[in-house]
């Protein structure tokens, strides 16, 4: 889970609200062609939900977010259905642990800020800490 939320945060451009309300097909993979080669690639979209400023949109970014937020569902466990506190519909959330969303709290503390400018701590570190506990 970690490193899709990493990977979502590094490649998405998400506001923290945005990526805890991800929905659990929020990618969508699509095909284009390189107009000066003919060359074809892969493009994944990523379904961002309404936000404070916007409605509902999907986003452009790199095929590496759609393999780490596919690998993640492989192995998520089942969650309960969530009603979403900006739409006030009932679905499935991408971040969830023991049928709650992934707290701000939690999300701050992996993707720490200094004075403004967004680091996030090594991700090697973050695996690291993270597989040897326990989830709370």
């Amino acid at each position: 889970m970690v490193r899709a939320m990493v990977g979502v945060w590094l490649f998405g451009g998400c506001r923290v609200d945005e990526i805890r309300r991800l929905e659990l097909d929020c990618v969508t993979w699509d095909k284009g062609t390189d107009d000066t080669t003919g060359d074809p690639f892969t493009i994944c979209l990523l379904h961002i939900p309404q936000n404070k400023t916007s409605r509902p949109f999907n986003k452009p970014v790199d095929p590496v977010v759609g393999q780490l937020i596919g690998a993640w569902k492989l192995i998520r466990p089942p969650q309960p259905d969530l009603i979403d506190r900006k739409t006030g519909q009932k679905r499935p959330h991408l971040f969830c642990h023991r049928g709650q969303l992934v707290g701000k709290d939690y999300l701050g503390s992996v993707f720490s800020c200094d004075q403004g400018v967004a680091r996030v701590r090594s991700l090697s570190q973050i695996i690291e800490a993270r597989r040897w506990r326990p989830a709370r």
